[in-house]
């Protein structure tokens, strides 16, 4: 009898742990989005400037061209 209701105790207590109001933790995908705040890789396409990529990400580019190795 003791050992079910520490038992009941037990999964019970784990159970109400699950009922509070917090929201899921944030969802990232690598290389998913565009612009500010992306992650990933850029795969450079016919036409791509570093101007126009330092546009689109939101980035200096002299940051892209010193992280690249770029004269």
């Amino acid at each position: 009898m003791r050992f079910s209701l520490i038992l009941y105790l037990f999964i019970l207590t784990g159970l109400s742990a699950c009922l509070g109001s917090q929201s899921p933790a944030p969802v990232s995908r690598y290389g998913a989005s565009a612009g500010e705040g992306s992650s990933g890789v850029h795969v450079v396409m016919d036409g791509d400037t570093l101007y126009s990529i330092s546009n689109r990400y939101r980035i200096a580019m002299q940051e892209i061209a010193y992280v690249n190795k770029l004269n």
